[in-house]
């Protein structure tokens, strides 16, 4: 028996960038050539073979299950291959800013991973202040009615009641997360 469970939403939801299945839609698994520093609107990639104008790129190493994300880690949205017309393998990207520079939030290190991988997101859907229940097989999940007459000579006296068997607690911390792909993509930073 489960109930007054929510599933949490917040604007701080952790969604794991690039974790998930590869991009049907073009799948890209490249890095970085050469060093980029934070502000900057176009990158270089060794391979940008699969890349085109629209797809969102996720720029540092994944986390995983087994692997802490880079904290420079980030997601930004691709206006242009080869904006110059002189090397096919230069982006022009978007990310976060302020209005006047929407460029990198990171500096980045020459040969960091680049991916178009889809994001995964975790949902916790069993958490904190959720109410878990239990009860038992003889009682069942809403107990059974108890009645009792005559208890004394004169049959005055009824009595009733309602036995169940069980316990209800409210849950303490998140127990049950689920992870969903999603297809749709953000452009910002962990």
């Amino acid at each position: 028996m489960m109930g007054g469970f929510r599933i949490i939403e917040s604007a701080q939801a952790k969604v794991f960038w690039g974790a998930g299945a590869a991009n049907a839609a073009g799948a890209v698994a490249t890095t970085l050539d050469g060093a980029v520093v934070a502000g900057a609107t176009r990158v270089i990639l060794t391979s940008a073979a699969s890349v085109s104008a629209g797809q969102y790129i996720t720029i540092g190493t994944v986390e995983t299950e087994a692997v802490a994300p880079s904290s420079t880690l980030e997601q930004v949205y691709v206006v242009t291959v080869d904006p110059d017309g002189d090397n096919a393998n230069e982006l022009e990207i978007q990310g976060v800013g302020d209005g006047t520079n929407l460029g990198l939030r990171y500096d980045h290190a020459s040969a960091e991973v680049v991916t178009t991988d889809y994001n995964v997101c975790g949902v916790p859907v069993l958490g904190k202040n959720s109410l878990l229940g239990a009860y038992g097989s003889s009682t069942g999940k809403f107990g059974q009615p108890k009645f009792k007459e005559g208890l004394d000579i004169l049959d005055r006296q009824f009595y009733a009641g309602w036995y169940w068997y069980g316990g209800v607690t409210r849950v303490e911390r998140n127990i049950l997360l689920g992870k969903v792909a999603t297809s749709g993509w953000t452009i910002g930073s962990d």
